[in-house]
């Protein structure tokens, strides 16, 4: 049997190798296949993406030839005539040759290709040459051809630099109205507005006082049946507190211009050169795959890779949890951002919807139960008079005096208890001790030894009776005179400490109440513009890197070089600036 097991396993083996080397075959075969479709179908779009990554830096050296740029791009552009890149760049270049009609041309092809990413593109590209006049209509064009369901990924960096004024002084105000358009119609069903009011329920909730409550309220703790409940409306009191300083101090701070916009802007303009057209990253996720299977040895886990950079790389926001993730990021002790800011003027509403449920859904108790060993106390609050920390501790006094009226009948009627016992018992021994001293007398001599064990007896039981009455009474009447003056000194130190705790319970409530519409007041009066109050000024913008005409030493060795001054080498953009295809020529 085991030489049939060893081949058979010997067997499975050889299998398993084979199915892995066919495995990794095929995917070497869809891989060179990935390549060979890609160079064929989109091998001209790399040509195009390298000369809109560099075209800034070519215009600015100086030494490209218009005509060379004009040539280069026009063929790029007969050749990818689906890309949108191509003819923008090709735009680019016209302007650059101070034509007019072709830049029209050109930049209306690459705007009906993708209107979003040909704005986007020449609003980064104008930025670059500081011409910020029109910048703002370029930028209502980007926003125009944008879904707010799917956004990109790089918005949050767009929302930086406009509301912070490096992409258009008029800018701001036009991406405010529009993200407030695409909130409310995104937000506008019930469904919606109750998930989002939720979260933010979820998120105000989060700002409560951190610590163990019970740690900070032992006697309530220990003490009352509804110290839950008391425990949730203090969290929702506190929340309430914090966020009312939480919104206000991130306005206060004030946002800064990062430090790094300026690069972040260049890795747009990268980024958005580099994006892949849909069919293109087809093809590519074919050879993504590929190469996961010769990597891994393995289709399932090939796929998982795969899938997981497929989720990665199709991340996309849509405009409610970026403006839900914005406005409450997780990192809150770092300085606020403009895109926060303006995502807390976004939200405003729901804040307010919020905040509203938490604070109602914990209302105050007419009256709060307080045990006491078996015994019950309450503290009455369904007025403000009623929990002034002066009415409590009139409370509590009043309490402790009722409960002592208790304790001290308990002890009378317990002390009348014990002396009828006791009574009771001296009678019970007086008797038995007389039956048996007549027993002695009558069993015979008195001086035998059963007469006088007898009448030890009898007078063991009747001194038992006596010391009872008199001496153990006593006792036992000063232990339960002790242990009622123990249990209202207990008592009474409890509903003061109960006293005091409610007091810093309902002065936070009062607080909180008196907040609350302060709040609301303060968020829904926030604008467009209190964010822009709240940025810092942002650092001026690049001056014009002057294309600088090449010297002599610096010149090819051309006989008619100084007629390659006025046409050979760029001298810079026209005086005149891209519009959109809309406004007249």
């Amino acid at each position: 049997m085991s030489a049939i097991s060893e081949l058979q396993q010997t067997v499975d083996t050889f299998v398993t190798e084979y199915r892995r080397d066919r495995t990794i075959q095929t995917a070497y075969n869809e891989l060179a296949e990935a390549k060979r479709e890609l160079e064929q179908e989109f091998g001209r779009y790399k040509e195009v993406r390298e000369l809109a990554a560099g075209i800034i830096y070519l215009v600015d050296s100086g030494y490209i030839s218009r005509s060379v740029i004009l040539d280069v791009t026009e063929r790029l552009t007969i050749q990818t005539p689906r890309y949108w890149l191509a003819p923008a760049i090709l735009a680019v270049a016209a302007w650059l040759d101070d034509d007019a009609d072709r830049y029209f041309d050109s930049i209306s092809s690459a705007l009906t290709l993708n209107p979003s990413k040909t704005a986007l593109f020449m609003t980064l590209l104008l930025r670059h040459q500081a011409r910020t006049e029109v910048m703002r209509e370029w930028i209502g064009s980007y926003l125009a051809g944008l879904e707010p369901t799917n956004l990109p990924t790089d918005f949050a960096v767009v929302i930086e630099a406009v509301t912070g004024g490096t992409l258009g002084a008029g800018s701001a105000p036009q991406l405010a109205r529009r993200m407030q358009d695409w909130y409310q119609h995104a937000s506008s069903s019930r469904d919606v507005e109750a998930e989002e009011i939720g979260q933010w329920e979820r998120n105000l909730l989060s700002l409560a006082a951190a610590g163990n409550y019970a740690e900070q309220f032992p006697a309530l703790a220990q003490s009352s049946p509804t110290w839950e409940l008391l425990r949730k409306r203090h969290e929702v009191n506190t929340a309430i507190e914090a966020a009312d300083q939480h919104f206000r101090s991130r306005f206060d701070d004030g946002a800064e211009v990062p430090a790094d916009l300026d690069e972040k802007i260049s890795l747009l303009l990268k980024h958005l050169a580099e994006d892949p057209d849909p069919a293109e990253d087809q093809i590519l996720r074919k050879a993504r795959r590929a190469e996961a299977v010769i990597e891994t040895q393995d289709d399932a886990a090939a796929e998982r890779r795969v899938a997981a950079d497929d989720a990665d790389r199709s991340r996309a926001l849509n405009i409610l949890s970026l403006v839900t993730r914005a406005a409450f990021p997780s990192g809150r002790r770092q300085p606020p951002t403009m895109t926060e800011l303006l995502a807390i003027v976004l939200s405003k509403r729901f804040i307010n919807g919020a905040a509203e449920n938490i604070h109602g859904k914990h209302q105050r108790f007419d009256s709060v139960q307080i045990r006491l060993g078996q015994r019950h106390s309450k503290f009455s609050c369904a007025t403000a008079a009623e929990v002034t920390p002066d009415a409590l501790r009139r409370q509590a006094e009043d309490s402790a005096e009722e409960l002592a009226g208790e304790i001290d009948h308990q002890i009378f009627q317990q002390g009348k208890g014990l002396r009828r016992r006791a009574s009771w018992r001296l009678i019970v021994a007086a008797v038995v001790s007389c039956g048996l001293l007549a027993t002695a007398l009558l069993s015979g001599p008195v001086t035998s030894s059963l007469a006088i064990f007898i009448l030890a007896v009898a007078l063991v039981i009747l001194g038992y009776g006596v010391l009872d009455r008199f001496l153990l009474l006593r006792r036992r009447l000063r232990n339960i005179t002790d242990g009622g003056q123990q249990e209202k000194s207990s008592i009474e130190r409890t509903l003061n400490r109960v006293s005091n705790e409610l007091a810093s319970l309902f002065s936070q409530e009062q607080r909180s109440g008196d907040i609350l519409p302060a709040l609301r007041d303060y968020l829904l009066r926030l604008t467009a513009d209190d964010v822009r109050r709240a940025t810092r000024l942002a650092p001026q913008l690049s001056q014009i890197l002057a294309l600088p005409g090449p010297l002599d030493n610096e010149m090819p060795g051309d006989a008619d070089s100084n007629e390659g001054n006025e046409d050979r080498y760029a001298r810079g953009f026209p005086e005149w600036t891209p519009q959109l295809p809309t406004r007249a020529r």
